[in-house]
């Protein structure tokens, strides 16, 4: 059957993003909706859950009309390793989470002059207060420790993740005893984000740590004037959905996924 046959009858092929995240409480589900509004975006629960979706439907790609992506963390993946999982439709990001690319510098920035232009106060100097608030939580008693050792875990365990071996291969008895060594992550990322925090580098933190388990998410809405997270999140979600400029930086931070769901 012919490919315009297809479309009269059947229509044009969709495409279907699968991210990590929960459907009812995680952001990414209405800020990725927003970005590509064409596309259906789908959470589940892990990235191996991500991989096995798009494997599955990019197996039997000839009995519908769905063309479907992956996006997974990037865990310090190397150049070819990330080359690998896009050619099989998984584009791993390199940003923490979902928070990385709602509390960017573009994001804040957006959202400070529209309320300069409602509150009559200077963006920049929102920007600032909301910078030195974030550092300044950072600075308590085990918070750096604590968003490092997270880091750490999380690419330990995505590192164990991956090394599971398919149903497939088990069936196939391609697999003896699995034996995986991993190095401890922890003191590197704890000297990198000292580093961070000593500089002030808040976009730097924002995007590579989790910044959700720490206080520096509520300095940078109260520094913008929110009354509280929730607030500055929907605010920056309306701000995407009628800011075009704002959306396209957005999708530049996920590298090659966004020309691939345009």
């Amino acid at each position: 059957i012919p490919e315009w046959l297809w479309v009269d009858v059947i229509g044009a092929r969709r495409k279907i993003l699968f991210i990590e995240g929960n459907n009812t409480t995680s952001l990414d589900q209405p800020l990725y909706s927003l970005l590509f509004p064409k596309v259906s975006v789908r959470p589940r629960e892990s990235c191996k859950d991500v991989m096995r979706a798009v494997e599955g439907l990019r197996a039997v790609e000839q009995v519908h009309r769905a063309k479907a992506f992956g996006l997974i963390d990037h865990d310090g993946m190397s150049a070819e390793q990330m080359r690998k999982f896009e050619e099989d439709g998984i584009y791993p990001l390199p940003i923490f989470a979902v928070e990385s690319l709602i509390y960017s510098q573009e994001a804040q920035s957006a959202v400070a002059a529209q309320q300069a232009e409602t509150l009559g106060i200077d963006p920049q100097k929102m920007l600032d207060e909301a910078k030195d608030a974030a550092i300044e939580s950072l600075k308590g008693q085990g918070k750096k420790e604590h968003l490092a050792s997270r880091l750490a875990e999380r690419r330990v365990r995505d590192h164990l993740f991956l090394a599971i071996p398919t149903r497939q291969q088990l069936m196939a008895q391609s697999v003896g005893d699995l034996n995986v060594v991993v190095k401890s992550p922890y003191p590197d990322e704890l000297a990198h984000l000292t580093a961070l925090i000593d500089t002030s580098d808040i976009n730097g933190i924002v995007s590579r740590y989790p910044v959700r388990e720490s206080g520096a998410l509520n300095g940078i809405a109260k520094g913008l004037r929110f009354n509280n997270r929730d607030d500055y999140e929907r605010a920056v979600l309306r701000r995407v959905g009628v800011d075009a400029k704002l959306r396209d930086a957005l999708k530049q931070k996920l590298g090659n996924l966004a020309s691939q769901l345009e």
